[in-house]
């Protein structure tokens, strides 16, 4: 359990995991696996419940994990909107609502977590 509170603790894993984020959504959407039976809003919301979970866990702010998780997903999707046509890629407002739910659980399942005194 250690080893595991290290790695999760650790910025680096919250930094790594942000950055597969912003990849998986900048590659044209032809690359991209196929999806075993997820759908696009489960993706973001699990993506950045996520990412959230591990920058809560590292930086002990339930706030700013919240609120960067919303600030992130909203830059994605414009991110996205720039991208060429090619991509297949575009705004979406409901990727960013998902992207938003999915901070705001991670956050909750870390403040669980913590509460039964699971998470250090």
């Amino acid at each position: 359990m250690n080893l595991i509170h290290t790695i999760l603790k650790h910025r680096y894993t919250a930094w790594a995991c942000g950055i597969l984020i912003f990849i998986l959504c900048s590659i044209p959407s032809k690359v991209i696996p196929p999806k075993l039976g997820v759908l696009d809003k489960q993706e973001h919301f699990i993506a950045f419940g996520t990412w959230s979970f591990l920058v809560v866990y590292a930086h002990r702010n339930a706030l700013k994990a919240v609120i960067g998780g919303m600030i992130f997903g909203v830059a994605i999707e414009f991110w996205q909107a720039i991208l060429p046509e090619s991509f297949h890629r575009a705004f979406d407002w409901y990727d960013a609502v998902a992207d938003s739910l999915g901070a705001v659980l991670g956050v909750g399942i870390f403040l669980l977590l913590k509460w039964l005194k699971i998470a250090k």
